[in-house]
């Protein structure tokens, strides 16, 4: 079997990118590895294609970066090559979701377009001004409610005290494992470990991994904040490239997680 992988050979993620090429190869099959503006005649030579990493590392480029990756997106769609992570109705179609989310009752970091759905903050209070369409963290701007100017092309959110960040993974909807950042990604991204969850917890992931796409093929990171008294609220669902963070797993957890994925891409292959 023929499998490419599209990423960006640039970014650190191509290491355990590099991994899942591996796992594969070990099982007797051919991968290359690309960026996502390969030729688009060789699409058909590939019998599945397995979008990771795709995000650029440069953030300042992230709106054409988004734009390239929906291009690649559509473009594969309407060709009806397998594709794992092909089908994103979250990431790649920005953040407005999780406004609808809150306001459906979901565990959700309060979030609006609108300044006045945030009437129990002082004008003092700090904001998080987030770009509807933004990744890695890129143009956020921290406020006072009275320094915010409303607009289309951000979400408001207000600062949250918190103790960690925690995600959960799953591959078809299925959990994997979960992580924990001490005390955030931000400003330094630590070493994850192993995040020993409760069945509540992974009861709350798992209803938003159940909310992508029946059609679903691949990799879901959901993303929380953990305040200091113990709610998960939701940071973001990935369900485009999320990275995998493989490199901080044990073994056995990483060996399995492998295992798992290949099946995944056989099984939309209908070969072993």
């Amino acid at each position: 079997m023929k499998i490419l992988i599209v990423t960006d050979i640039d970014n650190p993620g191509l290491k355990e990118d590099c991994m899942l090429a591996k796992a594969f190869v070990k099982d007797g099959h051919q991968v290359t590895i690309s960026r996502q503006d390969y030729d688009p005649q060789m699409d058909e030579i590939f019998d599945v294609i397995l979008l990771r990493n795709i995000w650029h590392l440069n953030s300042q480029n992230y709106l054409e970066s988004k734009r390239n990756i929906v291009a690649l997106k559509q473009r594969l769609l309407g060709k009806k090559i397998p594709t794992i992570n092909l089908i994103s109705q979250f990431d790649d179609k920005g953040k407005k979701y999780l406004i609808d989310l809150y306001n459906k009752g979901y565990p959700v970091i309060p979030t609006s377009e609108n300044l006045d759905s945030f009437r129990d903050y002082q004008d003092d209070d700090k904001f998080l001004l987030k770009p509807v369409n933004g990744y890695d963290g890129y143009d956020i701007q921290e406020l006072t409610k009275k320094e915010i100017k409303a607009s289309k092309d951000y979400l408001i959110q207000p600062k949250m005290a918190f103790v960690k960040e925690v995600e959960f993974y799953f591959i078809n909807k299925s959990f994997q494992y979960a992580l924990e950042f001490v005390p955030s990604k931000k400003p330094i991204y630590p070493t994850p470990n192993l995040y020993n969850y409760t069945e509540s917890e992974l009861a709350i992931a798992q209803q938003f991994a159940n909310l992508c796409a029946k059609d679903f093929n691949g990799v879901q990171r959901i993303d929380f904040l953990k305040l200091k008294d113990g709610q998960l609220l939701l940071l973001e669902i990935g369900d485009s490239a999320p990275y995998l963070n493989l490199n901080s797993l044990n073994t056995e957890t990483r060996e399995k997680f492998l295992t798992n994925y290949k099946n995944l891409v056989y099984s939309i292959v209908g070969k072993i």
